[in-house]
């Protein structure tokens, strides 16, 4: 009985036990590089999510009329996301560190949502960015917060599913579960592309881009929503890369150049992450804020328009 207890973390000891590795890769593990990584991007997401707790409570203080569901909602998952992502840089940053299998484990699980409730908030954020430009793309119902909750719940439930699965000696399970939410960050992010040329195109069409504060801000806005799928798609790939090293890495001896290669990928992956959080919460805090406000941009027709009645011809 034992036996079997302890065999099912047998697998998962072989991909990320250091300890018994030669020394020099361990002198490598010990590099400052590693420990920069550390605490720079855990000292990074640690203030990020002070500010994120500050704008939650300033949010609570003010009238409900005065924020939207959206911009509440993405608040608390930007926070809960960077809470976790400074647990896991500060336990286990690369799962390289020789700690014991069960820290590695709970890091791992904490990781996975973490990279949920960023990729959540990042779909979210399409309709922050609609609703401030006075423009929609869905339907009422998919602006309640239940259908809101749903979106955080099911991607999270299924990337711990994947990785729980690693317990079972199913290795692949973690690379599978990144390459499942690769797929569903490139749907959002053709969203976003088809998002912003509707925008632009509409938006020249009409002939409304000028020199006023609106215009610009509409041309900002239309601009961060070209940019930002493609930083996506390169933290998603990155994290695809990721997982596959671990995959790789657990039946095959790993080098000093493989260790250097994945401190590489992992570095360009969290300043990724790093700057689509702040990506979204500077939208967050700037949508119907009175320094950020776009309600004197003109009104382009988009979508649906919820807040206004068909206009009749005389």
């Amino acid at each position: 009985m034992q036996h079997n207890e302890n065999s099912t973390f047998d697998s998962f000891t072989d991909l990320i036990n250091t300890t018994t590795r030669p020394s020099e890769e361990r002198y490598v593990l010990d590099h400052w590089a590693f420990k920069f990584f550390s605490y720079f991007f855990g000292i990074a997401f640690g203030i990020f999510s002070l500010c994120c707790l500050v704008f939650i409570v300033r949010q609570c203080k003010q009238p409900s009329s005065s924020r939207s569901i959206h911009s509440r909602f993405t608040t608390v998952q930007l926070f809960v996301a960077a809470a976790l992502k400074e647990v896991a840089l500060f336990w286990s940053p690369l799962l390289l560190d020789g700690e014991t299998t069960e820290i590695v484990l709970i890091t791992l699980l904490v990781d996975c949502v973490s990279v949920a409730l960023i990729l959540t908030a990042f779909s979210i954020l399409l309709l922050i960015l609609l609703e401030s430009t006075k423009i929609s793309l869905a339907p009422p119902r998919l602006q309640n917060i239940w259908v809101l909750l749903g979106f955080t719940v099911v991607p999270t439930v299924i990337m711990l599913t994947f990785n729980l699965l690693v317990l079972y000696v199913r290795e692949v399970w973690y690379l599978v579960s990144y390459v499942t939410i690769l797929g569903w960050g490139i749907f959002i992010c053709v969203g976003y592309l088809i998002a912003g040329h509707r925008m632009w195109r509409n938006l020249k069409s009409s002939r409304q881009l000028g020199t006023s504060s609106g215009d610009r801000k509409l041309r900002n806005i239309t601009f961060l929503v070209f940019v930002a799928p493609w930083i996506t798609a390169v933290f998603l790939i990155l994290d695809v890369c990721l997982a596959a090293s671990f995959y790789e890495m657990s039946s095959v001896a790993v080098t000093e150049k493989e260790i250097w290669e994945r401190y590489t990928i992992a570095f360009l992956l969290q300043s990724c992450e790093f700057t689509i959080v702040l990506l979204i919460f500077g939208v967050v805090v700037r949508t119907k804020s009175g320094k950020g406000s776009v309600d004197n941009a003109p009104t382009v027709q988009l979508g649906t328009f919820f807040d206004e009645e068909p206009k009749t011809e005389n």
